[in-house]
């Protein structure tokens, strides 16, 4: 049974890495996932190079999994407690890619919020478990760290699309208001389980939108504060710790 649910485990993986590649490679619907989203003129968006970031996704993801199996019986409880969520979530993100390139926006950001609390979950499940695992709280927490940005880009898109004007509040400061509550994230993540990890996939984003928006001083103020703020937090987290012994 055990090695039933590692199988599923992997189907998934695999099924979500082909449908990211072929997002890219035909790529879906003839159109690309940047593409797409430079249809949106909103200004929560990053660079283009910032995607890169799945290549690691990928590799620490499988690096996880590979120990799953290795250690199978070290692991037992954690992956009854998970191989089902972990197979919902890869198909979700799989899924959100037909979303996304088809057109149904609509859908899509609902079935982004179900990636973001598969995620949630089996990140918790991980720090209960195995608290000091950095192979797998590193995999997932940049993981999340990632689709947690990617949750806040896909509803400002929807906002968008249902023409939410933002209260006559300027775009700008929409998109800054946005980077600070993503580092503040960062920053509780950090402060409550010492993932560094996601806060840095946080800094990666937000950098990302500094460059593509280098012209919009409010956002790259923004960006400046919260790369600041969580830089500052993790050297005083491991500073603190250091002294203390941990």
């Amino acid at each position: 049974m055990k090695n039933t649910k590692l199988l599923l485990m992997a189907v998934s993986l695999v099924f979500m890495i082909v449908m990211n590649i072929l997002a890219v490679m035909l790529p879906l619907n003839g159109i690309s996932t940047a593409k797409i989203s430079d249809q949106f003129p909103v200004y929560f968006v990053p660079s283009g190079y910032v995607f890169s970031i799945w290549g690691v996704i990928y590799i620490t993801q499988i690096f996880a999994l590979f120990k799953l199996f290795k250690n199978s019986k070290q692991y037992n409880e954690l992956i009854n407690k998970v191989f089902l969520i972990y197979f919902i979530s890869n198909v979700a993100n799989g899924m959100w890619l037909v979303t996304w390139h088809y057109g149904s926006f609509y859908i899509g950001v609902f079935i982004m919020i179900l990636l973001l609390l598969t995620l949630i979950y089996i990140y918790l499940q991980i720090k209960k478990l195995f608290p000091t695992n950095k192979s797998l709280t590193v995999a997932f927490g940049i993981y999340l760290g990632w689709i947690s940005v990617a949750t806040i880009a896909n509803i400002t898109d929807v906002l968008y699309l249902l023409r939410f004007t933002g209260f006559g509040i300027p775009e700008q400061i929409w998109s800054a208001v946005l980077i600070l509550i993503a580092s503040i994230l960062g920053f509780l993540m950090i402060k409550l389980n010492k993932e560094y990890a996601y806060a840095c996939v946080i800094i990666w984003a937000t950098i990302g939108i500094a460059v593509k928006f280098y012209y919009e001083i409010t956002i790259v103020l923004a960006v400046a504060m919260a790369c600041l703020m969580l830089i500052t937090a993790g050297l005083v987290k491991l500073i603190k710790d250091k002294s203390l012994g941990k």
